[in-house]
């Protein structure tokens, strides 16, 4: 699995449904909310070795509503 497959397969598990995706880069998700001006960054990384696999997450301030 690479870190595309590991992100997917982790939208999936948790049931993000595309309503909330604003952004999707393959490795790298960007997550909104209608009621809230913050947003939630997830970028799936690895040790490139298909086996070692986390999720960083960050937030940002929304631009604009």
């Amino acid at each position: 699995m690479d870190n595309n497959e590991s992100l997917t397969h982790f939208i999936e598990c948790v049931v993000i449904t595309t309503d909330y995706i604003q952004g999707d880069l393959g490795t790298k998700i960007t997550l909104i909310h209608s009621e809230y001006d913050k947003r939630i960054v997830i970028d799936s990384e690895g040790l490139g070795d298909f086996y070692s696999h986390g999720f960083d997450c960050s937030w940002d301030e929304e631009d604009e509503k």
